[in-house]
């Protein structure tokens, strides 16, 4: 390793004024990209799961419903049914009825006298709907629409008033500004962590010009990553908050250091565009590793000592320690007293972890939004002002192998089944075809179906164009239970579980079945994902380190890290106890949150165990003495690990200032992940771990250790990696400390 690394270093030196022009011309083609632009997607839709098929049978065999959105206008003095009032409305509403991407504006004094499920309890607010030319597949009530977020932007654009406020409500607005409030955090990142790491970097290095390549490196892998998000947005459905997870790692891993497998065990978890954030951070690492073999160096090698130039006084704080420093002295009170300090530090971290016990998963609502957002403003005046749409759907989806509907027997089953539906506690309505008039019965409605279509009157005839489908019949229960709530969850499990029989298969669909659904697949491909994530790392941390041991520790002390940031994570955003700080609404837990932190922070908080324990391994080579190299080994990297895990956190709990509650509780997590590791584990539990464990830390079989020894010559005689002289039956022949 170490020759065919010092060759690479030979060719950059030859190359070096090439590599840091192809460095800089590469910024051209990501620019052009960036340009450009690409479309993504605030939210995710699993087509594998049962709610996702029966929205997918629903696009296929129903005609769909125009893609609407609404509008609220408001007066604090004129009451909606005022003539000032009514004829602002028409004049704010005239440039979008004149577009003709829209298809019809419904007010409410399309009627007379005004329809009052339009107007507001408080009377000085009328609602608004406005269709577009642009049919959707399925019920609208699903939530899931073609139309781009800039489209909504356009039309909403043209609806101003002088004398009225103006707000959009409904899934296209709240879409929107999902990916706008995405936009924005990115942004104020940028601005906000840029200074910050610059700062941090003069302090570690004391000169401006070695602090600006580490951050030229960041720079550059930063632009290429969210580049390389928008190259794959044109050909795959990309999440929104892709650019900020590429912004957080493109900093912190260019300038730090980290291993990517995290990252590729999001690809396992089947959570739709989710993956995209791993395919994301993947690109970002990779040219993180480019940059860093590229133009870290060839600019090193035309700098030489000039690297130095414009030293700051007394800011040079990250030189190498001399084996009798702090964190020298630290190490040696930490093995002389062990276990005082293993069961102490292992108990904060999990009594940091203990309120994930009691972590409550769920969708992102539109509380998830700032409460200055348009869409969550109009979201809340609905609930508020008009309570029809207090109602949650469920989406009861009826899927025959053959033959239709509409015949007598399954009609009587879906007669049975809506009557069923309509008892359940917390239900408040059930649409169906069969619940068109009050007075049939269920033979009655089992002798119209024998009648011909043709002769059916209007509005039966436009209930099944809206309901039934070549193989399907579509039933909409109502509900006043929110679609997040316990109450709604337990009504989509009994209808799920204890339905009446029918000849065809029920499916159930809606927001609250996509939830649950959603939880089931994390529940069931997350232990694969962490599985393959843990393994990889040991497998990368045994090739590295030359050790059985030492690795596992690794995991477990980087899994108890994890479950205390995780804990973290539950007491200020599900418990809200910074709420009022951090600026947001408590609630659920965003279910692919804790995953995404997962694969993300595994990944990182290897960083310390690397760069510490590489540096233990080499002393311990030459000394043959566990205590001096752990000591050697945690002075020598000390300083190192401290502004590196410095500048990680404050990259990370940057985005605390971020709008959007998945992205601020991703930042935050992380980056209380980053200072445990930096403190706790690198300073207390790695020395008493390893103190405790004696010469077994660098245990390997004997096969192994031979194999090792043909792959890596460089790796040491046998005795000093801990291997006996006896065989190899795995204990070591040096003193025990």
């Amino acid at each position: 390793m170490s020759d065919m690394l010092g060759a690479w270093g030979r060719w950059v030196y030859r190359f070096r004024w090439w590599l840091l022009a192809a460095s800089a011309l590469s910024l051209a083609p990501a620019s052009v990209i960036l340009i450009q632009g690409a479309q993504l997607e605030a939210g995710t839709m699993l087509t594998t799961t049962e709610s996702g098929r029966a929205a997918s049978l629903m696009a296929r065999q129903l005609p769909g419903q125009p893609v609407s959105f609404e509008l609220i206008l408001s007066s604090a003095t004129l009451r909606a049914t005022d003539r000032a009032f009514r004829d602002e409305v028409q004049r704010a509403l005239a440039p979008l009825k004149a577009d003709p991407r829209v298809a019809r504006v419904r007010t409410p004094y399309d009627v007379s006298p005004p329809d009052p499920a339009m107007l507001s309890r408080d009377g000085h607010r009328a609602r608004v709907l406005v269709e577009l030319a642009v049919r959707a597949s399925g019920l609208v009530t699903l939530g899931f629409s073609s139309v781009s977020p800039e489209v909504y932007a356009s039309l909403r654009a043209k609806v101003q008033s002088r004398t009225l406020e103006v707000v959009g409500a409904g899934m296209l607005a709240i879409n929107h500004d999902f990916v706008e409030v995405a936009k924005r955090d990115l942004k104020r990142a940028e601005l906000v962590i840029l200074p910050v790491v610059v700062v941090f970097l003069l302090l570690a290095f004391g000169s401006v010009v070695a602090a600006l390549l580490p951050l030229g490196v960041g720079v550059l892998a930063m632009i290429g990553g969210i580049a390389g998000t928008e190259l794959l947005a044109r050909h795959m459905s990309v999440s929104a908050y892709a650019p900020n997870i590429v912004t957080m790692i493109g900093l912190g891993v260019a300038i730090d250091y980290s291993l990517a497998i995290g990252l590729l065990g999001m690809l396992a978890l089947g959570l739709g565009n989710i993956g995209s954030l791993g395919l994301a951070g993947t690109i970002v690492v990779a040219l993180s590793v480019l940059y860093g073999l590229t133009f870290l160096p060839a600019a090193l090698a035309i700098l030489g000592p000039h690297v130095n130039a414009l030293s700051l006084p007394r800011l040079g704080f990250l030189g190498l320690g001399d084996g009798s420093g702090f964190w020298h002295r630290l190490a040696a009170l930490v093995m002389t007293h062990p276990w005082r300090f293993f069961l102490p530090a292992a108990a904060l971290l999990l009594l940091l972890g203990q309120p994930f016990l009691h972590i409550r998963l769920g969708a992102g609502d539109v509380t998830a939004l700032p409460r200055w957002a348009e869409a969550r403003r109009g979201a809340e005046l609905l609930a508020r002002e008009f309570p029809s749409d207090d109602e949650t759907p469920i989406i009861v989806v009826l899927s025959y192998r053959e033959g239709s509907p509409l015949s007598p027997p399954r009609v009587g089953e879906v007669y049975d089944l809506s009557h069923w539906l309509v008892k359940l506690p917390g239900v408040t309505a059930v649409r169906s075809l069969l619940d068109l008039s009050p007075d049939m019965s269920r033979e009655d409605y089992q002798r119209f179906v024998k009648i011909p279509q043709a002769m059916w009157p209007s509005e039966m005839q436009e209930a099944v164009s809206r309901m039934v489908g070549e193989r399907i019949m579509v039933l909409a229960v109502s509900t006043s239970h929110s679609p997040g709530s316990d109450e709604a969850r337990a009504l989509v499990r009994a209808i799920r579980a204890s339905h009446p029989p029918v000849d065809g298969e029920v499916l159930i669909t809606g927001a609250t079945a996509f939830d649950l659904d959603f939880m089931g697949v994390v529940q069931r491909n997350a232990p694969f994902a962490i599985a393959l994530v843990v393994v990889a790392t040991y497998a990368a941390l045994l090739v590295l380190l030359g050790s059985v041991l030492l690795p596992l520790k690794a995991v477990i002390v980087n899994l108890l890290s994890i479950s205390a940031s995780y804990g973290a994570l539950v007491w200020i955003f599900q418990d809200g106890h910074l709420s009022r700080w951090l600026d947001f609404t408590p609630g659920s837990i965003q279910t692919a949150t804790p995953i995404i932190m997962f694969c993300l922070i595994f990944g990182l908080s290897m960083d310390y165990e690397v760069l510490l324990l590489s540096r233990v391994r080499e002393e311990y080579e030459r000394t043959g003495d566990n205590i001096l190299a752990v000591g050697a080994g945690l002075e020598r990297t000390g300083r190192l690990i401290t502004w590196a895990g410095a500048i990680m956190a404050a990259v990370f709990f940057a985005f605390a200032l971020a709008d959007s509650v998945i992205i601020k509780a991703v930042g935050v997590g992380i980056g209380i992940a980053v200072v445990l590791d930096a403190t706790v584990v690198r300073a207390l539990l790695v020395p008493a771990t390893m103190r405790l464990m004696g010469t077994w830390n660098w245990w390997v079989p004997g096969p192994m250790a031979r194999l090792a020894r043909m792959a890596r010559p460089e790796m040491g005689q046998p005795a000093a990696r801990g291997v006996s002289a006896d065989g190899g039956r795995g204990i070591s022949s040096r003193r025990r400390p």
